[in-house]
């Protein structure tokens, strides 16, 4: 192989190393991207529903029973550490004081952690 030939492979297989880093990238960054669509779904089908994370009505009540089997809804999620967050958060009412609606006082989530 000449000095030629190994040049030109060479510019191959960096463009082709090039070409599977921006694939990779595009997968990560289309990640983030759902990632943070999920997150704000999730933010908005809880503040519609009352911080509940199942499809149950807020009528049903802010904070869903314990026993998961009494739901008679599909369970999107678990609450596995800060409920204490979420009942402070579903304590601060409905702004028409009905069962279901906007909160009565603006809340804002800063960060939300799902795995």
């Amino acid at each position: 192989m000449t000095g030629r030939q190994a040049r030109e492979a060479e510019r191959r297989r960096a463009a082709r190393s090039r070409a599977r880093h921006d694939r990779a990238e595009k997968v990560r960054r289309e990640r983030r991207i759902v990632a943070i669509v999920l997150v704000i779904g999730l933010v908005l089908a809880l503040a519609a529903t009352g911080l509940v994370l199942t499809n149950q009505s807020a009528a049903d009540g802010a904070v869903p029973p314990a026993d998961a089997a009494a739901w008679n809804h599909g369970v999107f999620g678990t609450v596995v550490q800060g409920l204490e967050t979420l009942r402070s958060v579903g304590a601060v009412g409905i702004d028409t004081g009905a069962t279901d609606g906007r909160p009565a006082t603006d809340v804002i989530i800063e960060k939300a952690v799902i795995s």
